[in-house]
């Protein structure tokens, strides 16, 4: 509503949004791999994150704390997945691929943004799988669901988009947006 009170297109602003939300999900991210933030299930992955005794993580993580006592005998309360650096990875692939998109495909109004869409919905749709003591849906957690809502939602969009005055056009004129 805001952008049609100033005269913005839509679907343009939309797309202008698209790199820099990736963006920020990489910085976010920093951030989150900071605070230990977004720990998944118990792996024994080289690349897990080990809590160490007495080492305050994120307040939705506390139960994984423990006391030296109780720690592993490597000395660890714990190896969990490390689902804050897959979502800046798959978010910094992300950006890469909408600044390659943006250069090499012609694509119209609103896709771009459709495109980000889909991909972080369902990237955040699997990585959320990792993920343990969210609020859950049933075998899903909430954040799952919202996931593949966006995913299959940006798939949609970037569809209608695309076919979008097709029907209209005749053969070999291209209808400007």
């Amino acid at each position: 509503w805001r952008m049609r009170s100033l005269g913005l297109p839509v679907w343009s602003t939309l797309d202008a949004s698209a790199p820099g939300l990736a963006l920020g999900t990489v910085i976010g991210r920093l951030g989150c791999l900071a605070i230990v933030e977004h720990l998944g299930s118990p792996t024994s992955l080289p690349w897990g994150y080990g809590v160490k005794p007495g080492y305050d993580v994120a307040p939705q993580h506390t139960s994984l704390e423990c006391a030296v006592a109780s720690a592993g005998p490597d000395g660890l309360c714990g190896v969990y997945q490390p689902v804050a650096a897959y979502d800046l990875i798959g978010a910094a692939v992300l950006l890469l691929m909408l600044v390659v998109v943006v250069r090499w495909i012609s694509l119209r109004p609103g896709q771009l943004f459709g495109l980000w869409m889909a991909w972080y919905g369902l990237q955040r749709f699997l990585l959320d799988s990792l993920r343990v003591g969210d609020a859950s849906i049933g075998p899903i957690t909430w954040n799952q669901l919202t996931g593949l809502v966006a995913g299959i939602g940006g798939m949609a969009l970037l569809w209608w988009l695309g076919n979008r005055n097709r029907s209209e056009q005749a053969p070999g004129i291209d209808v400007p947006d």
